[in-house]
């Protein structure tokens, strides 16, 4: 069975809120196992694949107990990231995975021993700028050969053509 973690905790913003009832059907409709969080989850913002490993933000709307509860359920090393900008609301406003070696990241965006956590693994990394990570720069999606990305971070994409 596969399994699906449920944010129910947390309460969405309003706008996403009518989501809920319709994605827990889907999930169930489709032999999906839906377990409810204990602690707040932002859900797919704050939980990024990279490689074997799991990158979970939180600080803003994911809870600091997430993190070891998604590595127990998915066996992924996981690698928390404490979000520390008001601005990066989710993970992936602060950090974009490109590939299973290469990672985005704006700086700015999360605390420091965070950065120290990510500057000691094995992947490459590009630095994006504050400017460019304010346009969405990295909320992205890649299958590692393909990286969808917002028109507003020329430079992200140039960085990460060169990349690979």
């Amino acid at each position: 069975m596969r399994t699906a973690f449920s944010t129910t905790t947390s309460v969405p913003p309003v706008e996403r809120s009518a989501e809920i009832p319709y994605v827990r059907s889907w999930l169930k409709a489709h032999g999906f196992e839906v377990l409810d969080c204990p602690y707040d989850f932002s859900g797919q913002g704050d939980a990024l694949v990279c490689g074997r490993r799991l990158f979970v933000g939180h600080g803003q709307r994911t809870d600091f107990r997430v993190p070891g509860l998604l590595g127990e359920l998915y066996g992924f090393e996981v690698v928390p990231l404490r979000v520390s900008s008001e601005r990066c609301y989710h993970l992936d406003l602060a950090v974009g995975v490109i590939g299973p070696d290469t990672v985005a990241w704006c700086l700015e965006a999360l605390d420091r021993p965070s950065v120290a956590v990510l500057r000691s693994l094995d992947v490459d990394v590009i630095e994006v700028s504050v400017e460019e990570s304010a346009r969405f720069a990295l909320n992205l999606v890649s299958d590692g050969r393909t990286v969808t990305m917002t028109r507003g971070a020329p430079e992200l994409a140039a960085s990460s053509a060169n990349a690979g």
